[in-house]
């Protein structure tokens, strides 16, 4: 049984729970107007990213990329 559980929950190599995780972390930072948040916001979009890439979903894959550079834009606009 406790297989199973480790199974599915790293069907992803554990990139589905990472990217979940720091995209908390990177709301709670900037929600305390903190630039890094943008930063972990931006691992958050590789790590979806790669679970798109495995599901073969486009929209996941192509969602995370476009976020990737918003947050980018973000945190160039920020240090301005």
């Amino acid at each position: 049984m406790m297989t199973n559980l480790w199974q599915s929950l790293s069907n992803y190599y554990l990139l589905d729970w990472v990217g979940m995780l720091t995209s908390f972390w990177s709301v709670y930072l900037l929600g305390n107007k903190n630039p890094h948040g943008f930063i972990v916001f931006m691992f958050s979009n590789v790590c979806w990213a790669g679970v798109g890439l495995m599901t073969d979903s486009s929209a996941l894959y192509l969602g995370n990329l476009i976020f990737f550079f918003l947050n980018l834009q973000g945190l160039l606009k920020w240090r301005k």
